[in-house]
């Protein structure tokens, strides 16, 4: 009892206090606080591989994206990388894991390598903006315009007179250098209903600019008292530039002849006819047709004989004139008629009923 006392008291009071208590010794200490510092930096080590792109991951932000699908695909075969997918090991259950934390690291590194390449797919989608490969945006080059180059003005506006002349230019010129442009007008509704009413070819300045002035409309909404006119409620203007540009269409109504037009032969002589007629604007003609019938009256009739009529000159809506037809008296019939024309030398747009000179 004496010795074990002895060896106590010689004992120093720390390492006395550790033996009683159980404290660990200083080399235990050290050992413990060198692996404490061993796992600081292998987690620290860690975060920075994670958060370190990879070359792979690299060059699938940079638009190569077959490789970011061939690892995915390759950490599914591979047993060993429990990160990029299971396993199944021999009895199918599919729990086979990651064996190290190089497998785990893989694992999330691919997840991300797919959603980044996911993203520089949808990049490229858009137009090839954010990719590696810098694409910029496709522009595309069209020749002059196909559809409509603008609309049509008319001046006056409908619903237009009978035989009003018409002005007409565009709202935006033809592109620069055509070389024509071709205008018409179309009868809409009635009996002349699609009927081109006339045709006229304008030639543009060189910056495509142009415009048709003076145009006559050879219909009519309606005439009292005649034997045949061109009637429609309304025309249709429409122009294209060549090369195929075409102007919206403008549609303007007819507005019926004003006043009943009168036609009067005033001397037959069995040689000269003299009449006089009224209510023509523009020009127009004295007719004879000789023949065993009388003939139908429409705008394609051909007199025997025609000759212009001029207006008074005292009042313009006035109009005279004289002819003589060659005929063959007691078997021939002479008739007489007056046609407003759309121009001098023009196309009939009314005639005035028959008189019949001398019966066949």
């Amino acid at each position: 009892m004496q010795e074990d006392e002895l060896e106590l008291a010689d004992v120093p009071p720390a390492e006395g206090r550790r033996a009683r208590w159980g404290w660990p010794s200083r080399p235990l200490v050290r050992r413990l606080a060198v692996g404490l510092a061993v796992l600081v930096v292998s987690g620290a080590l860690s975060v920075a591989l994670l958060d370190t792109p990879s070359a792979d991951r690299v060059r699938t932000e940079e638009g190569t994206d077959d490789l970011a699908d061939g690892l995915r695909s390759e950490g599914r075969r591979a047993p060993g990388r429990g990160g990029a997918g299971t396993t199944q090991d021999d009895e199918g259950d599919g729990t086979g894991g990651s064996s190290s934390g190089e497998g785990r690291r893989a694992g999330r590194g691919e997840g991300r390598d797919g959603s980044r390449g996911d993203k520089a797919k949808e990049r490229e989608r858009r137009g090839g903006r954010g990719s590696g490969g810098g694409g910029a945006p496709t522009t595309v080059t069209t020749g002059p315009p196909t559809s409509a180059p603008g609309s049509l003005i008319v001046e006056p506006a409908g619903p237009l007179p009978a035989l009003t002349l018409v002005d007409v230019a565009p709202s935006r010129p033809c592109p620069a250098g055509t070389t024509a442009v071709d205008l018409r007008i179309t009868a809409t509704g009635g009996p002349l209903d699609g009927q081109v009413l006339l045709v006229e070819s304008v030639a543009p300045g060189p910056d495509g600019s142009w415009s048709a002035s003076g145009l006559v409309v050879p219909a009519v909404a309606g005439i009292e008292g005649v034997a045949w006119a061109a009637i429609a409620p309304s025309v249709t203007f429409d122009a294209s530039c060549a090369g195929g540009s075409t102007y919206q269409a403008a549609t303007l109504a007819l507005a019926a002849v004003e006043g009943t037009p009168t036609f009067a032969v005033l001397d037959w002589d069995g040689t000269t006819a003299t009449a006089t007629a009224t209510a023509c604007p523009t020009n127009m003609r004295l007719e004879v047709f000789v023949g065993p019938t009388a003939p139908v009256l429409d705008g394609d009739a051909e007199p025997t004989a025609a000759e212009a009529m001029v207006p008074d000159a005292d009042d313009p809506t006035t109009w005279t004139g004289s002819t003589s037809p060659t005929y063959d008296a007691g078997s021939d019939g002479v008739w007489a008629s007056a046609a407003c024309l759309d121009e001098a030398d023009g196309r009939p747009v009314w005639r005035h009923a028959l008189v019949e000179l001398e019966s066949p």
